[in-house]
Formats: C-alpha cells, sequence, structure tokens
C-alpha cells in the first residue's frame, strides 16, 4: 500500500490550460523566499512552475538552500548588451572592447539569440 505524501506549504498543484493542446493539465506551482532584495531592502519570493511534484520539490530545495546561503541570484531581464553598456559607463571605455572581453563561448550564444530575433 503507497502511502500518500503530503505537499509542503510552498507548493501548489494548479490546474493550467495547456496552449499547445487546448487541455487543462495539472503543474505544481513553487512560491518560495529568497532572502532580501539587496536594492531595495524588500523581501523577496520566487514564483515558478514545474510540471511535476519532483522538480517542484528538487527546486524548492535548491534555491530554499541557495537563499539561506545567500547565493540565489533571481532571473533578470538584462541583456549582454545592456550589461556591457552599464559597465562601460562606469569605466568610460569603448563599447569594443566590452565585446573583446567576453569569451567566444560568450559571443557565439549572443550571435545565437541575435539571429533568432
Amino acid at each position: 500500500m503507497t502511502t500518500r505524501r503530503q505537499l509542503p506549504p510552498q507548493i501548489k498543484k494548479i490546474e493550467v490550460l495547456d496552449r499547445k493542446l487546448g487541455k487543462t493539465v495539472v503543474r505544481y506551482q513553487l512560491t518560495v523566499d529568497a532572502g532580501v532584495n539587496s536594492e531595495t531592502g524588500k523581501r523577496q519570493q520566487v514564483r515558478r512552475r514545474y510540471a511535476t511534484e519532483r522538480e517542484a520539490r528538487a527546486a524548492l530545495a535548491e534555491i530554499g538552500d541557495a537563499a539561506v546561503q545567500g547565493r540565489f541570484v533571481p532571473r533578470r531581464t538584462n541583456t549582454v548588451r545592456e550589461v556591457c553598456e552599464n559597465y562601460l559607463k562606469g569605466r568610460h571605455e569603448s563599447p569594443w572592447k566590452c565585446w573583446r572581453l567576453l569569451t567566444l563561448e560568450t559571443r557565439m550564444q549572443v550571435c545565437r539569440r541575435n539571429s533568432r530575433l
């Protein structure tokens, strides 16, 4: 006989509409505290959805552990170009110097992303 496992309070089982299939599917939404935002000083929460309970539990452990140790990095919408421009504004150098500082692998990723747009 299998035992019923209860979900942690940070994970909720929800039903959402799958855009491709047009059917409702089960997803597990994770809402976890990720520490304090260093810029605003406010509490920061992370909300993500996963297809399986196992993925959600693994993410809960990983994000919670990283937040406690102070090494959690939230998702950002900054592009490589914006980061380089901000860096150069502080250093008063040419944009090409930043491009030369990037590794070849990073340059290839940037080129691939730009070609998709």
